[in-house]
């Protein structure tokens, strides 16, 4: 009788873990992987980006911005975010986004008039629209981006155009 109930118990348990993994593939996103360039956003000026989604609806971010500083050199800002899609799906192709992170920059860029002495960082958040189409990978983003500084809030905004893949 007891091991009749284990085999049965054992039965139901791998069926629930097999149906979970086919209806965790059914509802992956169709692209986790993304690269675009934004222009303005959290890196100021320009960045270029690679967005990867961990989960169906969050993800994470790295871009790379370079920008020539006050004294002839080259300055450079890295923004780090995660990211978070409430209504990505199969079968939708556009989304609300949420961001929130940081970007460090290095000394010498101009921020807002003001030179950084220092190397440092500072805070951003998005709220905004995505569109990522399932058939040839066109990704498009337009974001509202404060900017949280030491001692002030920038509103900033961004628009971003790449591939998802």
């Amino acid at each position: 009788m007891r091991s009749g109930l284990l085999c049965l118990l054992i039965s139901v348990c791998a069926s629930t873990a097999a149906a979970q993994s086919d209806s965790l593939h059914a509802n992956a996103m169709p692209s986790t992987n993304a690269v675009y360039a934004e222009l303005g956003g959290s890196a100021l000026y320009y960045s270029f980006n690679y967005d990867r989604m961990v989960f169906t609806t969050v993800g994470y971010r790295v871009g790379f911005s370079l920008v020539e500083a006050n004294d002839q050199h080259w300055a450079v800002l890295l923004p780090v975010f995660i990211n978070f899609l409430p209504g990505i799906g199969p079968q939708s192709t556009s989304s609300f986004e949420l961001d929130a992170g940081f970007v460090y920059h290095s000394s010498g860029v101009s921020i807002w008039y003001e030179t950084a002495d220092n190397s440092g960082v500072y805070y951003s958040l998005g709220v905004g629209f995505r569109y990522q189409s399932a058939d040839d990978g066109i990704l498009f983003r337009i974001t509202l981006t404060p900017l949280f500084f030491s001692d002030q809030i920038i509103p900033y905004g961004a628009v971003s155009f790449g591939c998802a893949f």
